[in-house]
């Protein structure tokens, strides 16, 4: 039986890969530093930064339509709850104003009284 065969080997990592690697955090510090603004390369630096900015100023409008909308839909619901409180309120004037002992003392100056007896039908043969 072969016992090389179960044996781990760890991966050499290729040069090509680390050379990405190292030319990407390069850049990167290059970004964050500032120093690409001093190099002659710089031209080639112009798009991702006009691409930085728009990136910026779109994220900016976000959160200044973000925080309109909020503005508004409490607003509107600040209006709800006020609404809902008048409709409560007219409700109940409404149920105090019909009740039949009100009623009665509105109309008497009228000269109309509630009922001794109640109604009666009257049927008609055609």
């Amino acid at each position: 039986m072969n016992m090389q065969a179960n044996t781990y080997k760890p991966s050499q990592k290729q040069p090509a890969e680390i050379k990405k690697r190292r030319a990407a955090t390069r850049h990167m510090h290059a970004l964050l530093d500032g120093s690409f603004l001093v190099k002659k390369s710089l031209k080639s630096w112009i798009p991702f930064i006009i691409f930085l900015a728009i990136l910026g100023l779109t994220y900016i409008k976000s959160n200044y339509t973000a925080d309109r909308n909020i503005r508004a839909l409490n607003k509107l619901n600040n209006e709800l709850i006020e609404l809902h409180y008048d409709y409560i309120h007219m409700k109940s004037c409404v149920n105090l104003k019909t009740q039949p002992s009100v009623l009665e003392n509105e109309l008497q100056p009228v000269g109309l009284k509630r009922l001794e007896k109640p109604p009666t039908k009257l049927f008609i043969e055609p």
